[in-house]
């Protein structure tokens, strides 16, 4: 009997398998490439027609249909052109263009839930073929950091302008602060009000807004550069989108940023206890065309999944935009931060950090690392022919706001010096990196292994390796040190002036 179940399992799968083979071959492409124009459409179609005749369950179901194509017949689509006048310069294909202007369309225009979920999907598909082309390289040659610029798609720019004037009507009848402030006996002040934030017609508008801030943040995982990171990052920056993120998603984050689930059951890693609740922070939120679009938790879910993101991918940035604000901000977002982000993020950080185990470093080098979950240190023990050193990262309660610190358990073989600007580099990592710890450990080691290589260090910053992995390539022809050209940049910008910083003759 087990036989012959087994031998219509086989069947039963095999019949699957030529089932899907079969519409892949003959079938797939033709009605993908049909199903797409009608998609696009479907905004029109509802403002023209009755729901007698375009139903919201017929939305979904094409919703649903275009979530599963693949990427590749969205870059050959058959669409009529649709261009941005920011995009001139643009080296992406015609249809890539295209299709991404349409989407974004209704990701940021169509006050429909089904096809705003779908158009961020298919627009995450994209995002790996659009990454390559907007970091541009300039007409300036002399320095590295300003040799290159990123320049983001006219349809990402135009929606960010359109909602400037809506989301700063936001923040000022919604406050975060308020939110988050503790009464005079100490006791957290929960909010009366829903954790929806009560919209109306703005309510797509400000879904349109946070998804347009996700595909901007995971723009950054397309990158395998380092270097490309960095230049990225420094666009965000730059054009203080940081700052926009973080305002608008702590301006939506409820007071109480849990929602109940009676379907299931889960250990919170917060209170570690069985619960049907579930925190907006620990659970990604689904945006499922198909499910659950009368949600009052969207919003807020979606800020929440904006502000953890921010914090894991670009957490210098967050850093920095925190240290800035006020004493009140300040408090209010360390609080809900280290209640309800830093839990998780940390854990985050030793799991991946422990992944490191036993990294060989040539015939005699041994690069080890430990994770301490209880008191949330890292260990690394960097052991190089007969010299040793061992340090231990300890992440404080509200990491990442407040950085690791670093301590010297244990050194051989080096000199004061050595250890001392070893040291420095490590804490300086930390402190700029965007990354993980895991990844400032790795910088820090290839620092190490570079010194013992003999290369010279930049006299600015006293890295060998700069965060965006550039060696120190420019040297001043009077007192022959040399510095990274991004250290360099930054040290003409800030004095105005183009002489070397050691000898001060002119570069």
């Amino acid at each position: 009997n087990n036989d012959n179940d087994n031998n219509k399992q086989d069947e039963t799968d095999l019949f699957k398998k030529q089932l899907l083979d079969e519409w892949l071959l003959l079938y797939s492409k033709d009605i993908y490439q049909g199903l797409l124009p009608l998609y696009i459409a479907l905004p029109s179609a509802l403002a023209e027609f009755s729901s007698f005749y375009v139903t919201n369950e017929m939305v979904k179901s094409i919703c649903c249909a275009m979530c599963t194509i693949p990427t590749d017949y969205i870059l050959s689509n058959n669409l009529k052109p649709l261009f941005h006048s920011d995009d001139n310069e643009s080296t992406l294909s015609e249809p890539i263009q295209t299709v991404f202007n349409y989407l974004y369309r209704l990701l940021c225009l169509t006050p429909n839930r089904p096809l705003q979920y779908s158009a961020y999907h298919l627009l995450n598909k994209l995002l790996p073929h659009i990454s390559s082309t907007l970091i541009l390289k300039t007409n300036n040659e002399t320095i590295a950091e300003d040799n290159k610029t990123c320049r983001l798609p006219g349809s990402m720019l135009e929606a960010l302008e359109r909602t400037e004037n809506t989301i700063k009507q936001l923040l000022n009848e919604n406050d975060f602060v308020e939110e988050h402030l503790l009464d005079d006996h100490g006791h957290e002040i929960i909010s009366e009000r829903s954790p929806t934030i009560v919209v109306t017609d703005k309510e797509h508008i400000i879904i349109g807004e946070l998804l347009n801030y996700k595909l901007l943040l995971n723009l950054i995982n397309c990158y395998l550069s380092v270097e490309q990171r960095y230049t990225y990052k420094l666009m965000l920056q730059e054009k203080k989108l940081v700052d926009r993120f973080l305002l608008i998603a702590l301006g939506l984050i409820p007071a109480n940023p849990v929602y109940n689930d009676p379907l299931s059951m889960q250990v919170s890693s917060i209170t570690k206890k069985l619960t049907h609740s579930k925190s907006m922070f620990e659970n990604d939120i689904q945006l499922n065309p198909n499910g659950d679009l009368t949600s009052t938790y969207t919003i807020p879910h979606l800020a929440c999944s904006v502000y953890i993101q921010c914090l894991s991918l670009i957490p210098a940035l967050v850093r920095e935009w925190y240290h800035n604000q006020t004493k009140r901000i300040r408090d209010a977002v360390d609080r809900v931060t280290q209640k309800y982000v830093s839990p998780i993020l940390i854990q985050q950080e030793l799991d991946t950090a422990s992944t490191l185990k036993d990294i060989n470093v040539g015939e005699t080098g041994l690069f080890t690392v430990k994770k301490h979950s209880n008191t949330r240190e890292i260990t690394a023990i960097y052991n190089i022919e007969t010299s040793r050193v061992e340090i231990c990262i300890r992440l404080p309660m509200n990491y990442p706001l407040s950085i690791a610190s670093v301590e010297c358990t244990h050194h051989v073989g080096f000199t004061k010096e050595q250890w001392n600007k070893w040291m420095f580099q490590l804490k300086t990592n930390l402190i700029q990196n965007n990354g993980g710890i895991a990844d400032g450990l790795l910088h820090w080691k290839q620092n190490i292994d570079k010194t013992m290589q003999g290369i010279e260090e930049c006299s600015i910053c006293y890295c060998i390796l700069h965060t965006n992995n550039e060696l120190p390539k420019r040297t001043c022809r009077t007192c022959k040190k040399k510095f990274h050209d991004a250290c360099l940049f930054r040290w003409f910008r800030s004095s105005n002036k183009s002489t070397c910083p050691h000898c001060r003759a002119n570069f």
